[in-house]
């Protein structure tokens, strides 16, 4: 395999050559041999953008977020104006349940880029983990606005396209907490227009009608 990479990319530099290799060990989950490709190609160059977002990417799927979180902090000293940066480090903290912070960079993401849909679903998500269901909701619902200019990006990024499916569920879910079934429901039911099979709101579904029938025997 890694012959033929070799041959394909002879004039290539060694240290991206070396990132190659570690994005194809990423590409099959073994993140740990990535990572160590990714630390040779920083030994050759440490300002190496491609191999430290590389590497903050594996570190991350490790769950070792404080020291990808370190890769974006030394991605933002190269690339401080770089919007994915910055929402990979939102990604990031939101793994270790740092949502304020993660809503920081998120906004500078945004800032940045008005239409990059991940920063608007993220924050969203980090927001309703804060119980801030209405502010989530217009997060949501800006995801939304922008999801026709970003679905080639999403395409190009490998981000599934079902991640539309995953913003109305979650925007139902933040109505659901809200105790607004009705419009909980239109939500679930819009998710399930982009997937028929999407598991979590199908079983959300069912919650809130079992919830909107109770409401009926109240009244």
């Amino acid at each position: 395999m890694f012959k033929k990479i070799e041959s394909m990319y002879a004039n290539e530099k060694k240290e991206e050559t070396l990132n190659r290799k570690g994005f194809y060990f990423v590409e099959s989950g073994n993140y740990e041999e990535a990572i160590e490709y990714f630390d040779k190609a920083l030994k050759i160059n440490p300002n190496f953008y491609d191999a430290l977002s590389n590497k903050g990417v594996a570190l991350k799927k490790l769950g070792k977020y404080k020291e990808a979180i370190e890769c974006y902090d030394k991605l933002l000293k190269i690339r401080p104006n770089d919007a994915e940066v910055w929402s990979n480090k939102g990604n990031t903290l939101k793994g270790i349940d740092k949502y304020k912070e993660a809503i920081e960079c998120y906004d500078k993401a945004l800032k940045l880029d008005p239409n990059n849909l991940g920063a608007w679903y993220n924050k969203g998500n980090a927001l309703y983990m804060l119980d801030k269901y209405k502010e989530a909701i217009e997060c949501y619902d800006k995801a939304l606005k922008v999801k026709y200019n970003f679905l080639e990006a999403v395409a190009n990024k490998g981000m599934p396209l079902n991640i539309l499916a995953s913003v109305w569920c979650n925007k139902g879910n933040a109505f659901s907490m809200l105790n607004k079934y009705n419009e909980a429901l239109k939500c679930y039911n819009k998710s399930l227009e982009i997937d028929p099979f999407f598991a979590e709101a199908l079983e959300n579904v069912k919650v809130v009608i079992s919830a909107l029938k109770r409401l009926d025997k109240i009244i």
